[in-house]
C-alpha cells in the first residue's frame, strides 16, 4: 500500500483508540465522510436520545480499510464503547477536515478578490476535482482515486499555476502571501528606510 505522497513525505497518520489510519482516497471522503461526520455531529449536539452504534461502526471501518494497521487491529474499533466509538469518529473527522488541509504543501492560498462581481450561478459540485483533472492532465475518476494528501498538494498547485497566468491573479497571490507573513521583511525594510544598525 502506498505511504507516500508525491512529494515523497510520509502519509501523516491519524491514530486513535490505537488504530492507525491513513488518509483515505477522495472518493472514499467525498462518499462517507459527509454522513460520518453529520452522523457524529448530530450525536454530540444531542439531537438523537438513541444511537445505532452499528452506523457509525460501519462508517468508520469502511473509512479504516484504507489504512495498512492488521484486520485485527481495526476489528477493535467494533468492540469500543459509545463514547470511545463517537470520539474516535470526530478525531478522524476533524483530521481529515482540518489538519491535513493546513499542511504547508497542501494549504491553498488565501485568496479573496474584493472587487470581484457578484452574480448568481449554479453551484460547481466537482469543480475542485475538474481543476486538478485538468492541471494533472487525468480524468475526473482518476482525480477521485487519487489519495486525499495527493489530492490536496495538486489541488494547491493548480490554485497557485492559474492564477499566476494574469496580473490580477498574481497581484492576488502576492497578497495572500503577504497576509500569511508573520515575521518583518528586515531586508526589504533597511532598503526602504535605510540603515543597517540596530535601532535605526
Amino acid at each position: 500500500m502506498k505511504t507516500t505522497d508525491i512529494l515523497g513525505h510520509d502519509l501523516p497518520l491519524c491514530v486513535v483508540c490505537g488504530v492507525s489510519l491513513l488518509p483515505p482516497p477522495l472518493f472514499a471522503v467525498r462518499e462517507h465522510l459527509p454522513h460520518l461526520s453529520g452522523f457524529v455531529r448530530n450525536v454530540i449536539i444531542g439531537e438523537f436520545e438513541t444511537v445505532d452504534i452499528s452506523a457509525v461502526t460501519a462508517h468508520f471501518q469502511k473509512l479504516g480499510k484504507y489504512s495498512p494497521t492488521p484486520k485485527k487491529a481495526r476489528q477493535r474499533l467494533a468492540r469500543l464503547n459509545m463514547s470511545d466509538l463517537l470520539e474516535a469518529c470526530a478525531d478522524y473527522v476533524l483530521f481529515l477536515r482540518e489538519e491535513l488541509p493546513q499542511l504547508p504543501y497542501c494549504a491553498v492560498p488565501n485568496v479573496t478578490d474584493e472587487e470581484a462581481e457578484h452574480y448568481y450561478e449554479y453551484p460547481q459540485f466537482l469543480s475542485s476535482e475538474k481543476l486538478v483533472a485538468d492541471y494533472a492532465n487525468i480524468s475526473v475518476p482518476q482525480a477521485l482515486r487519487l489519495n486525499l494528501v495527493d489530492f490536496l498538494i495538486l489541488q494547491r498547485e493548480a490554485c497557485i499555476h492559474n492564477l499566476s497566468q494574469s496580473k490580477k491573479g498574481r497581484d492576488l497571490l502576492e497578497a495572500a502571501f503577504c497576509a500569511e507573513q508573520t515575521e518583518p521583511d528586515r531586508t526589504a525594510l533597511r532598503a526602504q528606510f535605510g540603515g543597517d544598525q540596530r535601532g535605526k
